[in-house]
């Protein structure tokens, strides 16, 4: 399969298991079955012809502010999937999402300064953007005063002009009323469009994949969702096209 995509020139990056997956959590016995998860998700990557792997970075067990432990403990679970990779010789780059920012539960990859300690340590390591959780974060921020500085659409340039070499994924979405990944609101006016073109200036000349992230609870076939993927796809190529 991968000889074949390779003569086909395509690229498949895929997203490791993340529902019920806390590489964070303070249970030795649940960061043990985090990293076992995220190792079967590299071998079925591996199986696809996957070279890149989203991962995500887990919660605070006890919500609040995250704490320089579940840093560690992030960097620990780093470690543990580099040398995993490295050891079995998978030929796969791993690359750490930023997360969205909610009431309940503190994410360390939803502040600025644990995604940049993480990318500081980690050389090998990239990342994945997500603009719906830009976009979540910046709705949250004046509920969330008592946290670290997120990266929300007003940090998220300064983040790039140090950080956009480290880019290697991007998720397109947007929140919407009942969910995190909505469809892009097209519409000037919005929140989704200046966010985007920041980001497109900022990654411009970058060959970098990105993946609309719909959910498809917001569609009421297939068929309709896959119209609307193709319609926002020709959106957001006009908009880089234009450069407006």
């Amino acid at each position: 399969m991968a000889e074949e995509m390779a003569n086909r020139s395509i690229t498949v990056v895929s997203h490791a298991a993340s529902f019920d997956v806390n590489p964070t959590a303070y249970s030795p016995a649940a960061q043990a079955l985090a990293l076992e998860e995220t190792k079967k998700s590299l071998e079925f990557a591996k199986i696809i012809g996957s070279s890149r792997v989203t991962l995500h970075g887990g919660f605070n067990s006890f919500g609040g502010r995250f704490s320089r432990f579940d840093l560690m403990l992030l960097e620990k679970f780093i470690e543990e999937v580099l040398a995993y990779l490295d050891d079995n010789r998978l030929g796969i780059e791993i690359c750490v999402e930023n997360e969205a920012a909610t009431v309940n539960a503190s994410r360390p990859l939803e502040s600025v300064i644990a995604i940049e300690d993480i990318l500081s340590k980690f050389d090998q390591v990239r990342m994945t953007l997500d603009l719906a959780h830009v976009l979540k974060s910046s709705q949250m921020a004046g509920m969330l005063q008592i946290r670290d500085k997120r990266l929300d659409a007003d940090a998220i340039s300064p983040f790039l002009d140090l950080h956009a070499d480290r880019v290697a994924i991007l998720h397109i979405s947007e929140p919407d009323k009942y969910r995190t990944h909505g469809r892009i609101d097209q519409a000037d006016g919005g929140t989704f469009v200046p966010l985007f073109m920041d980001v497109a200036t900022r990654l411009a000349g970058r060959d970098i994949p990105c993946i609309l992230e719909y959910e498809t609870a917001g569609f009421q076939s297939l068929e309709n969702a896959t119209d609307a993927i193709d319609s926002d796809i020709s959106f957001l190529r006009d908009l880089i096209q234009s450069g407006t």
